[in-house]
């Protein structure tokens, strides 16, 4: 990072770090959690963490081996490790963060720093996660819109970045005026991550429990993709009782008729072809990252779909 973003950075994991042992001090965070998110702030305060890209890719294969056809983000997945160099699973540090209300700094300083090494390493377009508390949260997203504009240039960020909603909590008024602003000022989009992900929950109930439906609802206006939870995905590959996607999918357009449909968790390029009909892309930590092997690899399976069986 130059100068001006290392500062920043800095100031927002203290900033997160002073919460936290506030929050620890006054007994919301109990000790085991505190040292928990601890390990992680001060991993990411030495500089010990960089971002993984899990490509979404497009799972039609008629721009196969051409530099043509929509290009979807790819994901910024966290990776830090302690003094020792082992890998810390982020997940829990980062739902403690989220459950004490100190998602705001923390989640401002993964979004600086991943634009950061996106536009290092010629990734673009990409997309970072954020808690869904922040959606209703106006002066996080005031303050993003002033880290965008203060320490990138508009060359660097027009259409360039993707903000996803985490399913940890449901945001009932999300702040619509900044969001869209957003869009406007920056191209930013919005994706809503993990949909769907407590179906097996109301299965009885078709569904009509999930909280996911609200938070779409919530989002109709601002909302440009919505993500299918892996579980989800890969119910419906079950050969006994398969999860009808098709439907679930109709359901969402209803609501917001023209979002793109993302499925995770979809293991090749086979997978994805069985799902063109229902999905505008795929993610999956098993897919090639390169966009055009990808796309190759899928009109190879277009064109042997079913797979033939192994023994031929």
């Amino acid at each position: 990072m130059n100068k001006n973003r290392t500062a920043l950075f800095q100031d927002l994991i203290a900033a997160t770090r002073m919460g936290l042992d506030m929050k620890h001090a006054s007994g919301v965070v109990s000790d085991h959690d505190a040292q928990i998110a601890s390990e992680l702030l001060s991993a990411l305060a030495a500089g010990r963490f960089h971002f993984v890209a899990e490509t979404w890719h497009n799972n039609h294969d008629q721009n196969a081996g051409q530099n043509t056809g929509q290009i979807y983000p790819a994901e910024l997945l966290l990776r830090a490790f302690t003094a020792a160099g082992d890998p810390i699973k982020p997940l829990e540090p980062i739902t403690i963060l989220s459950r004490a209300g100190l998602q705001s700094n923390f989640d401002q300083a993964l979004i600086l720093a991943g634009l950061d090494q996106a536009l290092a390493q010629g990734l673009r377009p990409v997309s970072i996660n954020t808690s869904a508390r922040n959606v209703s949260n106006a002066s996080f997203w005031y303050d993003v819109c002033d880290m965008l504009s203060d320490d990138f240039t508009p060359e660097e960020i027009q259409g360039q970045l993707t903000l996803e909603v985490t399913e940890d909590d449901l945001a009932d008024s999300p702040c619509r005026d900044i969001l869209l602003a957003m869009k406007r000022q920056f191209g930013c989009t919005f994706a809503i991550d993990d949909f769907y992900h407590d179906y097996a929950q109301f299965s009885a109930q078709d569904g009509n429990g999930s909280r996911d439906w609200l938070r779409l609802n919530n989002l109709r206006d601002i909302v440009d993709y919505v993500k299918i939870d892996g579980e989800t995905v890969e119910a419906a590959l079950d050969k006994t009782n398969p999860f009808n996607l098709a439907d679930l999918v109709d359901r969402i357009k209803q609501i917001v008729p023209n979002v793109k449909i993302i499925l995770e968790r979809v293991k090749n390029a086979d997978q994805a072809h069985a799902f063109n009909g229902v999905s505008d892309a795929v993610q999956g930590l098993y897919l090639p990252s390169d966009r055009q092997a990808f796309q190759e690899e899928l009109f190879i399976a277009a064109r042997n779909f079913p797979p033939r069986p192994p023994n031929l």
